[in-house]
Parts: C-alpha cells; structure tokens; sequence
C-alpha cells in the first residue's frame, strides 16, 4: 500500500516499520535471530523472512507482530554445514522471492547449493532446484514464469522456470554476484 517502509536488522533481530508519511519509527517487529532478506504479502498481512541460522523462513503476521510458521527448506539429502564466519559470514540461507503474481515464494538454501520453490499462500512445497555454489538471491521476469539466482562462489546465474521447477540455464556472469 505504500504506506510502510519495513527496515530488516541484522544485530537487533528485528524488523522496523516506519510511517512513509511521517518518517516516523510505528514499532519494531522482534523475530528469533537476524533478519535477512524478506518479503512482504501484497496485502501488508504477512512478513516472510530468513534467518541468520535458519535453514527456512518465517512467517510472521503483521497484525500481531508475530510469528505464526517457520517452514524448513528440505536439505535434499545433503548434509547442513555449521554456518561459520569463513563459510558464510554466519549466513545459513540468503535469498528470497515472492513472484510478481504472487503465486510462489522461492527461497534459497546458499550452503548446500539449492533454491525450493512454494506456493503461495499455503507454503506447500512445490519442487527444489540445484543451483550453482551459494545462491544468494531471487528476482523474477515480469511474467513470474522466470526466477534468476545469483550464485555468488562460482560466479554464476541460475534461470530457473518455475512452471517445470527446474534450471533450464546457468550463465557466466561476473565476479562474486550478489544482488
């Protein structure tokens, strides 16, 4: 609606909403641990967000300012390395989209290399993706039926077609892609 600016913070483990109108801090938005990417619903009721150790998300309900779900990304067999400075600057999973239909949620597992892809707004697991080395984040094409990743440790890009849930390119790109 255009009427929040919401301020994800890392050290303070919470999230700020701030009145656009006034610039004016409303409240703070205590989650368990770091915020790391987000996403906001459309319709300003729900806040997804990553977690500095999480290996998923939250869900939490912006009307309670609370959470109300953590979903665990599936580690596909794959063993979940600790999160350690050198790793990951203490980062279990960076990257997360909500398609511009809103019809799916992709999120990234950066440390073993995958992105699951959910719809929305029941968060059931629709498919996973191998990716390149430490995915670390989600844009969409206009039309939703396209999700890019970056893929910082071996600088590549993942497309990603989300009506077949899989990579259907990995590009080349430059040196440590971040956003």
């Amino acid at each position: 609606t255009g009427k929040h600016l919401y301020i994800g913070n890392m050290e303070s483990n919470d999230v700020a909403v701030v009145d656009v109108a006034t610039n004016r801090l409303e409240k703070r938005i205590h989650v368990p641990e770091g915020v790391r990417p987000f996403q906001i619903s459309r319709d300003e009721k729900y806040l997804y967000a990553q977690l500095s150790k999480l290996h998923g998300f939250v869900v939490v309900d912006l009307t309670s300012d609370s959470v109300v779900r953590t979903v665990a990304l599936p580690t596909n067999g794959k063993t979940l390395p600790e999160p350690t400075l050198q790793a990951s600057h203490y980062v279990m999973n960076h990257g997360l989209g909500i398609s511009p239909d809103g019809k799916v949620l992709v999120a990234n597992g950066s440390l073993i290399g995958i992105t699951a892809i959910y719809s929305m707004p029941d968060l059931q697991l629709l498919g996973t993706v191998s990716v390149g080395r430490e995915p670390n984040w989600v844009t969409f094409s206009r039309d939703s039926k396209y999700a890019y990743v970056s893929n910082r440790r071996d600088n590549t890009l993942s497309v990603i077609s989300i009506p077949e849930r899989k990579e259907v390119a990995r590009l080349k790109v430059g040196e440590f892609p971040q956003r």
